[in-house]
């Protein structure tokens, strides 16, 4: 599997329904992401990883929203700040991915981040998900 853009987050955005810099999104960790498809429409707690150890199901939230122009690629960056959780009593995971979903737009399924292997944050280490420099996704012009 690879990451994917939600065909349904694509038409909210395009036509207005969601506003990506006020929007309140969340992001919620998988042990299996086997189910999501690009069709996948909101969040789901189905395999989501169990609250316990520093780990809260359907509760971080996700900063930064925000929308980068850059001209010299005529691309839009479309950006959220790196998110992170700290094991504390034991460890977090496995997980093999990351749901990033609109709590604004009805728990809306925005982005879903795949680890490519199974990864764990053993106790007293933060679980970090690093985004790309570019941004989360880009829109670019043909």
């Amino acid at each position: 599997m690879a990451d994917i853009i939600f065909n349904r987050f694509l038409h909210d955005l395009g036509s207005g329904v969601i506003d990506w810099e006020s929007d309140s999104l969340k992001a919620a960790m998988y042990s299996d992401i086997g189910g999501f498809t690009k069709d996948t429409t909101t969040y789901t707690s189905a395999n989501e990883l169990p609250t316990g150890s520093g780990y809260t199901q359907g509760d971080k939230a996700v900063t930064g929203g925000n929308i980068i122009q850059n001209d010299a690629d005529d691309v839009a960056q479309y950006d959220v700040a790196d998110i992170s959780w700290t094991a504390a009593g034991g460890a977090i995971g496995p997980a093999s991915g990351c749901l990033i979903y609109d709590v604004t737009n009805a728990s809306g399924a925005v982005y879903l981040i795949d680890f490519a292997a199974a990864k764990t944050a053993d106790n007293g280490t933060d679980f970090k998900i690093t985004i790309d420099a570019s941004g989360l996704f880009l829109a670019k012009q043909k």
